[in-house]
């Protein structure tokens, strides 16, 4: 056995000798060889695998040879200039004819001002950015990353600090940051060729390969999605992957604000089926949005993470530390903090948003008053406190509702369940919202509420629907803010209370539903009591018995203060209003 590791040594000296020997004189052969962020990145690898041979003694020879593999790496990216006997600047003059969007690179000079794309606040996220992290560098099957999150819960910030990190250790192969903002970070047509673009900056042997297809073709960015994806990327990649160092990553950041559903769901397409044949890893982030989340379900071979659905002492632990370090000039209370904590729930954006507001004019504008007018929930929009988050509801529901293709029926379903959700004293189902406001197609809710995926949350088998925070009914129930999208909380009430009404008219009468063997035995000694009630009685008509007189009572109350009289059903509501009044007062 010694005999044999010793002959592997030897071998393998001769064989790191002769690379370092190629090297020796392909470096003193010109003078001007470019370092590249690829050789830089190899370089790198090669010094992190000497110091595990001088730590740790029994991984020696594996070492070496990984070694051996870079310094292979390095010479073909050393000697691919001289191999192929390219002109590096007329290579670089075809690349630069991809028109590619410099401003969707994560760290471009837009995405300070205009876009204002930013880092983690230091010491937050830190777990989930291990878990991003830690997938980059391991040795699994998963070629792609699905960051997955609600409106406003951080994923461009967390994308922006992995590009970061992958820039630091050379594993950052291309960015591309979508916005709606910019007509060039919105187009689906133009992220291909900004990838290889980055890549052609990245790696010289890739330059060289990808200016010999441009020169076959100079316009196949112009082609379609597969077309430019095969040319552009993959066959590239594919003849200059052994030049390539490993762990490389390609970061896509919010491919739902793409202006285009079906080109989105048709790059996604081409990315999943051909990920796992390249020797690159690709991160994507985005919103639930239908022409993203099916296809990412649907495929087995990613990995996926939730952000909404993270434990949310976690995530509110990180965004105390981000108000802590963001208002520390002006020093709020514990209390203060806490209060802000607790209105942000799991929403970055809600808690971004409020440190804007209040630190308007670096904290020159009586940031107190402002955080004082935060906490105690004004409903006034008057000074702009809410702008941000508007807009961002606002541009998801114009998505949704303003879609011209929706026919008539199904806007007027889509309001009536959105309106629905926002108003519902508790959470419905898909099933129990289908069966209280009589829309007798469960697929036909489950399609109205696809749109709205990213402010309404799903949640798991129970497919309970709820709103993912609290500012969004806020925002929905105040006619200045939400305009058009603006839902009247007392004429809803007034609805709920009918829909409930026919729910327990069209109850088939049943003495002893839940079959309970004597109405003398107290609740808590029944024995599987509330699993009988589950299996006794749907979840819509559970919510029409208890809460039809919520519904009613809040309605009746703008009635006597002079709002609309009911519409023509007076025997229904003369019975509601006839209910014995502990019973309304209990409610």
């Amino acid at each position: 056995m010694a005999g044999t590791v010793k002959v592997e040594y030897d071998e393998l000296g001769i064989r790191l000798e002769a690379i370092i020997e190629d090297l020796k004189a392909y470096f003193q052969a010109s003078a001007s060889m470019t370092m590249t962020i690829s050789m830089e990145c190899i370089c790198r690898s090669i010094m992190a695998q000497l110091e595990k041979i001088q730590s740790e003694a029994d991984v020696i020879l594996a070492c070496y040879r990984r070694v051996e593999m870079d310094l292979s790496r390095l010479s073909l990216n050393a000697n691919w200039e001289i191999l192929k006997g390219v002109k590096i600047q007329a290579a670089s003059s075809r690349v630069d004819r991809l028109s590619p969007s410099l401003s969707a690179r994560y760290n471009s000079a837009e995405a300070d001002d205009e876009l204002r794309r930013q880092a983690c606040t230091p010491e937050t996220r830190v777990k989930v950015l291990k878990r991003v992290i830690d997938w980059t560098r391991g040795d699994g099957d998963e070629a792609t990353y699905w960051l997955n999150g609600m409106a406003g819960t951080g994923k461009t910030t967390i994308a922006y600090s992995l590009c970061d990190e992958l820039s630091i250790e050379r594993k950052l192969a291309a960015s591309f940051f979508c916005s709606r903002l910019r007509e060039d970070c919105r187009t689906v047509k133009r992220i291909i060729p900004s990838i290889a673009y980055q890549l052609a900056r990245f790696s010289l042997p890739f330059l060289t390969v990808l200016s010999a297809s441009l020169e076959k073709d100079l316009d196949v960015h112009s082609s379609s999605l597969h077309i430019q994806f095969e040319e552009l990327i993959a066959k590239p990649l594919q003849a200059t992957k052994h030049t390539l160092p490993e762990g490389l990553v390609i970061v896509i950041d919010a491919l739902d604000e793409c202006d285009s559903k079906e080109s989105t769901g048709r790059i996604l397409d081409i990315l999943l089926s051909n990920a796992r044949n390249l020797p690159v890893r690709f991160f994507v982030s985005s919103r639930p949005e239908p022409e993203i989340h099916d296809r990412m379900i649907s495929n087995q071979t990613i990995t996926r993470l939730v952000l909404h659905e993270l434990d949310k002492n976690e995530v509110q632990e990180d965004i105390e530390r981000y108000l802590r370090a963001q208002l520390s000039r002006m020093k709020p209370s514990e209390d203060q903090i806490r209060a802000l904590v607790a209105k942000a729930g799991i929403l970055f954006i809600y808690a971004a948003t409020a440190v804007r507001y209040i630190g308007y004019d670096s904290f020159q504008s009586d940031p107190h008053d402002r955080l004082h007018t935060i906490l105690a929930q004004s409903e006034s929009a008057e000074d702009g406190e809410n702008e941000e988050i508007d807009q961002l509801y606002t541009t998801v529901l114009r998505a949704a509702l303003g879609n011209r293709r929706l026919r008539k029926v199904d806007w007027e379903n889509m309001q009536q369940v959105l309106h629905t959700v926002v108003c519902a004293r508790d959470p419905l189902s898909v099933s129990g919202l289908s069966e209280l406001l009589q829309i007798h197609n469960i697929d036909r809710v489950r399609a109205v509420l696809r749109p709205l995926w990213s402010i309404l949350h799903v949640v798991g088998e129970s497919e309970l629907v709820t709103t993912l925070h609290a500012s969004f009914p806020d925002f929905m129930f105040n006619p200045a803010r939400s305009k058009t999208y603006h839902c009247d909380l007392d004429e809803h009430n007034r609805i709920l209370a009918e829909h409930c009404f026919e729910r327990m008219k069209r109850m088939q009468t049943q003495f002893n539903i839940c079959g309970l063997e004597s109405s003398c035995i107290p609740d808590d000694m029944v024995s599987n009591l509330q699993e009988r009630v589950v299996n006794a009685i749907s979840s819509d008509l559970f919510y029409a018995c208890r809460y039809w007189v919520d519904h009613a009572k809040a309605w009746k109350s703008t009635v006597m203060d002079g709002g609309p009289k009911p519409k023509e059903r007076d025997e229904d509501w003369n019975i509601m209003y006839e209910v014995d009044g502990r019973m309304v007062q209990s409610a």
